[in-house]
């Protein structure tokens, strides 16, 4: 019983990973990751 549960939340976890590893969602991250670095690198100059 307590095995089962246990492969049970492995499970979820490789779900979650594979979700979290698809093409689309990677390549959406990479823009938002993309786009805060260009704001952070022109607004940076003026604060510091």
């Amino acid at each position: 019983m307590i095995f089962k549960m246990e492969k049970e939340k492995k499970r979820d976890i490789k779900r979650s990973i594979k979700r979290i590893f698809r093409k689309e969602n990677l390549l959406k991250s990479v823009v938002v990751f993309a786009t805060l670095a260009l704001i952070l690198a022109s607004i940076l100059p003026y604060i510091l």
